[in-house]
């Protein structure tokens, strides 16, 4: 057999299962898809994303995540969006 036959075969046969896969991968991260608490989105849109971490956590996103289920964080995540709609009320 010719060695070039060989090569353009090789780079066929992993180009289809490179495809193969990716369509295994899609449809998997259509199935397992998780959604996000949209107060979440809300939160990490008001907040000024600095990216600073003098909160205490690695960035705005990291902040709004975690504690999403506790009392506190859900009023403090409500006086920020409120806020900042007020703030953008007066602009």
């Amino acid at each position: 057999m010719d060695y070039s036959f060989i090569a353009i075969m090789a780079v066929v046969i992993m180009a289809c299962i490179g495809i193969v896969f990716g369509f295994i991968l899609a449809s998997a991260d259509k199935k397992f898809a998780m959604e996000e608490n949209p107060l979440i989105g809300e939160v990490k849109e008001a907040l000024p994303q600095g990216q600073c971490g003098a909160c205490g956590f690695a960035g705005c996103a990291k902040y709004a995540e975690p504690s999403s289920s506790t009392r506190t964080f859900r009023l403090t995540s409500v006086f920020l969006v409120k806020l900042k709609s007020l703030l953008s009320s007066l602009n």
